[in-house]
């Protein structure tokens, strides 16, 4: 079987989780490039696989590339996915699919248009106790689900912030504890009730956190199609990173 020639875009902290991924897939995956703007972090990356590296797109070029990983700042995820799917590569992007509605329905059209794939990573779907959860809710084993609640209160300081010209920003990463730490919880309530969603009526806070731009605080009452009540609560204002709380 011919093995995925595979690249990743994106060298920063995040892509220290696909440098231990990619050698367990070397049986049906070849690495072959390492992209980022910062030429050193592209060389670190690629060094232990003995892989290309660039600091652009076009050096992807003719190296018959099948899947490009993103792991890139949130903003840039539309344009470059589109890009390399117009390229004829399958794309798996980190989480969230894309800032804006509008650039989601855009990077959608071109993999139509491409006959390529576009896949978005929500690991935390794949945990045991959320795939069995799934199989009993759909079994019925619990009767009729009501109503769902999650919880999330972590901490994100200011440290977390400096030093990126993106994190706390609208315009590049396109909000705050909603889009980067409770989009998990959200993905797993409605992926565990496998409902599409009603309606939505909630609110943004940005209690704490003077010195970036987006909420660090969101409430939301989400009712889903099967009639089930969702209420969620985020926040990173807290003294640490306490436990998920997810109830139905």
């Amino acid at each position: 079987m011919k093995k995925l020639r595979i690249a990743l875009i994106g060298c920063g902290r995040i892509s220290a989780c696909y440098a231990n991924a990619f050698p367990k897939l070397s049986d049906i995956a070849e690495f072959v490039c390492a992209i980022d703007t910062d030429i050193e972090k592209a060389r670190a990356f690629a060094a232990p696989f003995g892989a290309a590296y660039g600091t652009g797109f076009e050096d992807l070029q003719e190296k018959g590339i099948d899947v490009v990983h993103l792991c890139l700042p949130h903003y840039l995820h539309a344009p470059m996915a589109v890009r390399a799917l117009q390229a004829g590569m399958h794309v798996l992007t980190e989480k969230p699919v894309a800032i804006t509605l509008q650039d989601a329905d855009l990077m959608k059209a071109a993999e139509t248009a491409s006959g390529k794939k576009l896949g978005v990573i929500f690991q935390t779907r794949y945990e045991k106790g959320v795939q069995q959860l799934r199989q009993m809710i759909g079994e019925g084993r619990f009767g009729r689900i009501l109503s769902a609640r999650s919880y999330l209160t972590w901490s994100r300081p200011y440290s977390y912030y400096e030093g990126s010209d993106w994190k706390g920003t609208w315009d590049k990463e396109g909000g705050g504890v909603l889009i980067d730490q409770a989009i998990h919880s959200i993905d797993r309530i409605r992926y565990m009730l496998d409902s599409d969603v009603e309606w939505i009526d909630g609110s943004v806070h940005n209690h704490y956190h003077d010195k970036i731009f987006v909420e660090d605080t969101a409430e939301a009452a989400i009712r889903f199609k099967n009639g089930c009540i969702y209420s969620l609560f985020a926040c990173n204002s807290y003294a640490a990173d306490a436990p998920i709380y997810l109830e139905f």
